[in-house]
């Protein structure tokens, strides 16, 4: 057995822990609260293991409307952990408008997929990738623009910054074709053909002769 009941303190609720259900097929539109009084909506409690679920079926969820306001989700003080899974539908965060979307957080902010995963992240414009991060078969890429005639790359330091590659000793920038790599092969088959040690300035590949003025050991000026 059981019933429902609703006292003079507002509480409406069922007995012998019926599952208390609002509207049926021909129920309309269920609204709480929705004048302008300045209210508080609580839905669980701050100690019970509770779980809330949202289910709209095929319908679209949506919190807030036209009028400006800030959605909180979880809070500020307790370690609460805030889920956002979809399954195989995507989760998309869009600002259909002018507004930004920002990505705040007092610790880092991390962006994580499994390894030899067969997809990436992106940050594009359109179709257009501008940042890609792969990590199939464990061979980590990061790409930086696209092969779109109007890309350009600009890597500014400001006033005293420094771009740092690291992990490349006696590292060496060449072309290779269309492409402009660091390598570790001094010997002359990039651009670089010096060397500079113990302050002395010599060719790279030692199996070669140096000619200077001329383009033969007969025509140079010093061979």
């Amino acid at each position: 057995g059981g019933g429902a009941y609703i006292n003079a303190t507002g509480t409406l609720s069922t007995t012998a822990l019926q599952t208390l259900t609002l509207g049926t097929t021909t129920t309309g539109e269920i609204k709480v609260g929705t004048d302008a009084t300045a209210r508080i909506l609580t839905i669980g409690n701050e100690t019970g293991a509770s779980s809330i679920e949202i289910d709209s079926g095929t319908g679209a969820i949506s919190i807030g409307n036209a009028i400006a306001k800030t959605v909180n989700i979880g809070n500020a003080t307790g370690a609460t952990l805030v889920n956002i899974d979809s399954g195989t539908g995507g989760v998309t965060i869009d600002s259909t408008s002018t507004g930004d979307i920002t990505l705040t957080s007092g610790d880092d902010t991390v962006f994580n997929m499994p390894d030899n995963s067969t997809n990436s992240i992106d940050i594009q414009q359109g179709t257009d990738n501008y940042i890609n991060i792969n990590t199939t078969d464990s061979s980590e890429n990061l790409t930086l623009g696209n092969s779109l005639t109007n890309m350009t790359l600009t890597l500014d330091i400001g006033a005293s910054g420094n771009i740092v590659f690291s992990d490349f000793s006696g590292c060496t920038l060449k072309t290779t074709g269309t492409n402009l790599v660091c390598g570790t092969d001094n010997t002359g088959s990039g651009v670089n053909h010096w060397e500079v040690a113990g302050g002395l300035l010599y060719n790279g590949n030692q199996t070669v002769d140096l000619a200077i003025g001329g383009t033969a050991t007969t025509s140079a000026e010093f061979a």
